[in-house]
């Protein structure tokens, strides 16, 4: 596609450009995966209706057709669950999470990604780990690395990408992604990625059934099986991704005496000899999610 440039000068930015180098909502990083468009939440009143009222030149207007935009201030009303769920921009600054390129904060960044804005230093910063941020660039033989991921990795640390809170955020299967780096790799995760890990272990349920069973397959099939049950015991995700309320009621039963049993078999059995029994149990809960 033609590359396009976007210039901006609204109340909040002045005299800044990006280029549009990718079509409208295609061609994201593969561990993207929003649920929701632009569109899609301006519809179901994103911020209480106030947001982006003063630079709707910017993007598309067919991103504001039927969106619940405030007249004046913000208007929880119109958020889709009736309740004010946003924080003061001030407060995203204190916590360090807005970056020069986006005052407005990441639902501004969302939208220009969505947009077509792309660059490697962006794409990393929007990234889950520190490890999973590199680029190679061929032409050079040489790898980009914004975040200092080639430190980690040669230390063994699975370190988020800048505010773990964010991350996981932005995110929830991120927990076990964390998890995931960690087991199969035989890495440590980063102490205040760790402490991020453990607070935002109950909103892990809100991830599909699907996603979820890609990262428990793997970490249960990986060599340091056991250490991943315990880190996933450990941070408190154990109990919301593997009671599967996920299932159909009839499944719910065989997948739960299966789990109870390979619990037992993890907590009990640390030898070589039990690994046999621990690789059966496991693959009968892949087969049954």
């Amino acid at each position: 596609m033609k590359k396009k440039t976007v210039s901006v000068n609204d109340r909040m930015q002045r005299n800044y450009r990006y280029e549009c180098s990718e079509p409208i909502g295609r061609n994201f990083d593969p561990e993207f995966r929003p649920e929701l468009s632009p569109a899609e939440m301006l519809r179901l009143g994103v911020f209480g209706g106030k947001y982006m009222t003063d630079c709707k030149g910017e993007f598309p207007a067919s991103w504001f057709d039927r969106a619940k935009l405030a007249t004046n201030g913000k208007d929880p009303s119109l958020n889709y669950f009736g309740v004010d769920a946003s924080q003061p921009l001030s407060e995203w600054r204190r916590k360090g999470w807005i970056h020069p390129d986006d005052p407005r904060g990441w639902f501004q960044w969302y939208c220009r990604y969505h947009l077509g804005r792309r660059s490697p230093e962006e794409d990393a910063r929007r990234r889950d780990f520190t490890i999973n941020g590199m680029f190679f660039d061929p032409p050079n033989d040489a790898v980009i690395d914004f975040v200092g991921g080639r430190e980690d990795l040669a230390a063994g640390i699975v370190r988020a990408i800048g505010d773990p809170a964010q991350r996981f955020a932005e995110d929830r299967l991120r927990l076990l992604r964390a998890i995931r780096f960690a087991t199969v790799l035989d890495f440590e995760i980063e102490p205040v990625t760790w402490e991020a890990i453990i607070q935002a272990a109950p909103g892990i349920t809100a991830i599909s059934a699907e996603r979820i069973r890609e990262e428990l397959v793997r970490i249960f099939l990986s060599p340091q099986r056991v250490r991943g049950w315990d880190l996933l015991d450990a941070s408190g995700n154990r109990v919301g991704v593997l009671r599967p309320h996920h299932v159909e009621r009839a499944e719910h039963d065989e997948i739960d005496r299966a789990l109870d049993q390979f619990d037992a078999a993890c907590v009990s059995t640390r030898s070589h000899s039990g690994e046999h029994e621990r690789t059966s149990l496991v693959r009968q809960v892949e087969t049954r999610q």
